[in-house]
């Protein structure tokens, strides 16, 4: 499929994750490919305390930059005051790159 199907795709599963944890599981585990905002953007419409969670494991764990910066990017279009709260932890972690510290940190003003 290219890229808008997948992403159309994508976003219809989103809608399905407040009822089957496979929905949420499956775009979970598709933040780090090339469709990966989709996922980010269908996370964050529907996003709850379960995947709060996950993403949140996601900035703990992860070496993978693309899936690193879609789970940000999850947090972001979430509007939510936890999801704001992760991030504002993530930009004030030193360990983690200055340059994406400051677009996270630029993010929350």
């Amino acid at each position: 499929l290219d890229a808008a199907y997948v992403s159309a795709a994508r976003l219809a599963i989103g809608r399905l994750t407040p009822e089957h944890a496979a929905a949420r599981v499956h775009l979970l585990a598709t933040l780090g490919d090339g469709e990966g905002a989709s996922s980010a953007t269908a996370l964050a419409r529907q996003m709850d305390a379960q995947t709060l969670a996950a993403l949140a494991g996601i900035l703990a764990s992860t070496g993978d930059s693309r899936r690193l910066r879609h789970a940000l990017l999850a947090l972001r279009l979430s509007g939510d005051a936890q999801a704001r709260a992760l991030l504002a932890r993530f930009a004030a972690d030193e360990a983690r790159p200055a340059a994406l510290r400051d677009e996270v940190g630029a993010w929350l003003r």
